[in-house]
């Protein structure tokens, strides 16, 4: 059975390299789903979504894993492609989000944009 050869550069594209893409026109566009945020002291397009965040909590029966009394406590969850964040992503690490100290509590890599869960306590 012959393949048929379409010429078209999209239709072409391996499965990883429409997700890299997706990634990058779609996801990661301020005029579609991101936002410019200031992550340590750059300007960088991320997704908060707490949506997602309040689903994990019932999902996962989410606690946190720094603040034992849970009072006070402010997370938020961002989305962020791999290729611009060149941080460290270590967790327990503080991370300043639009100028306000956050600790990174979770960190994943989901095919390319990381999943990150970051904590502060607001007492």
């Amino acid at each position: 059975m012959q393949e048929l050869q379409s010429g078209n550069k999209e239709t072409d594209m391996t499965f990883k390299e429409q997700i890299a893409a997706d990634t990058k026109n779609v996801f990661m566009n301020a005029l579609e789903f991101s936002e410019e945020h200031i992550i340590d002291g750059r300007n960088m397009l991320c997704i908060v979504d707490n949506n997602e965040l309040m689903a994990r909590r019932v999902k996962y029966k989410f606690r946190s894993k720094f603040y034992v009394d849970q009072v006070g406590i402010k997370d938020i969850l961002i989305y962020v492609e791999l290729k611009t964040l060149e941080l460290c992503l270590l967790l327990e690490r503080t991370l300043i989000f639009d100028g306000k100290p956050y600790i990174i509590c979770d960190a994943v890599n989901e095919s390319g944009i990381y999943s990150i869960n970051l904590e502060m306590n607001k007492a």
